[in-house]
């Protein structure tokens, strides 16, 4: 004969777990949704009026570019760009990203150059619309974070 309250609590024991995994899937996924996006930030070059525009761009199916646009101050309409594209990873704080091209930009035409593939893993964290990384270089983590607003 079945007994319905034992199979009761088995079934609300099985409802509980599927709940349970569901919440923790989301969780943990909402800190990789925060990522996705533009961010940005502007970074001056040794006191010369130059600067440059960082951009990172994390895309929603784990996309990865960079640019960084330079801007000469005596010639504001003309600015070159460095450029990385690749893929990215997230566990947890730490985004690996695969950086798998390199490239240069200078008046809107972009040449690819010889490249061999790397990881860098960066420490990330979300405040709102400021993204705030550290990157690991090798055997260290660099001295100062990095901010981007989210654009």
């Amino acid at each position: 004969m079945i007994n319905f309250d034992e199979m009761k609590k088995y079934l609300f024991l099985a409802i509980a777990l599927v709940a349970g995994a569901l919440a923790f899937t989301s969780c943990e996924k909402k800190g990789a949704d925060a990522l996705v996006g533009t961010w940005s930030r502007d970074t001056e070059k040794d006191g010369s009026g130059w600067y440059e525009t960082q951009i990172l761009t994390f895309g929603d199916k784990g996309e990865f570019y960079f640019q960084g646009i330079q801007h000469d101050p005596e010639r504001p309409d003309v600015n070159s760009a460095m450029l990385f594209e690749g893929t990215y990873e997230i566990n947890k704080d730490i985004a690996t990203v695969h950086y798998l091209k390199h490239g240069w930009s200078y008046d809107g035409q972009t040449e690819w150059v010889p490249f061999e593939p790397h990881d860098e893993q960066i420490k990330f964290s979300i405040d709102g619309k400021q993204l705030t990384i550290i990157r690991y270089y090798g055997e260290e983590y660099q001295n100062e974070p990095e901010v981007f607003t989210k654009q």
